[in-house]
């Protein structure tokens, strides 16, 4: 009831803001697990406008969240069609291909990236997935620790950290950065 109610009130709202605010519901949808919710409505958002870079993103995140990674990239690249220089969209696009195996084309996007934000914390996880991926463990290291200095309290960083260490044989380092990603969890951080 309250997702009718909130679909009636974005009704309402101007065509630009009524966008903003579409995006916005089908990402704390899909950011609570909602997908069933989330799909057929940033879906229906998608075509009635498909000159906005940003529900294109929300889309891909969502077909992404549901294991659909190939048509998550296709929705990214629709994003990126629209604003070439859409860094949430550029770093997703990044990740749909690390969902599918292809590594070796996310890391230089990736990379492209967080040299253009090197605050981007989430660009700098990916990043480090996509080295790890390509068994390039000791940069994969060098990306995770970037990123837990960005996000000090993330344990999954933390704990990537410690498995790229670990296979770059770092042991004592990647027995610090496990043993730190336990002490966040175990104050409830994640």
């Amino acid at each position: 009831m309250r997702l009718w109610y909130a679909y009636v009130s974005i009704e309402r709202l101007s065509r630009a803001a009524r966008l903003e605010a579409t995006a916005l519901v089908g990402s704390l949808l899909i950011e609570t697990d909602k997908l069933a919710d989330a799909m057929p409505l940033l879906e229906k958002a998608v075509l009635a406008h498909p000159e906005s870079a940003e529900l294109h993103n929300s889309y891909g995140l969502a077909l992404l969240a549901s294991d659909r990674a190939k048509e998550a990239q296709e929705e990214f690249e629709r994003a990126l069609a629209v604003q070439l220089g859409y860094e949430d969209a550029h770093v997703n696009h990044a990740a749909s291909l690390s969902r599918q195996k292809r590594e070796a084309e996310a890391a230089p996007e990736l990379e492209a990236v967080v040299e253009g934000n090197p605050a981007n914390v989430k660009a700098w996880a990916n990043f480090g997935m996509a080295l790890f991926g390509l068994k390039r463990y000791a940069e994969a290291g060098e990306a995770f620790a970037k990123a837990v200095a960005l996000a000090p309290s993330d344990a999954s960083l933390r704990t990537n950290l410690g498995s790229s260490l670990e296979k770059a044989g770092r042991a004592a380092e990647a027995k610090k950065a496990f043993a730190e990603a336990a002490q966040l969890r175990k104050a409830g951080l994640q």
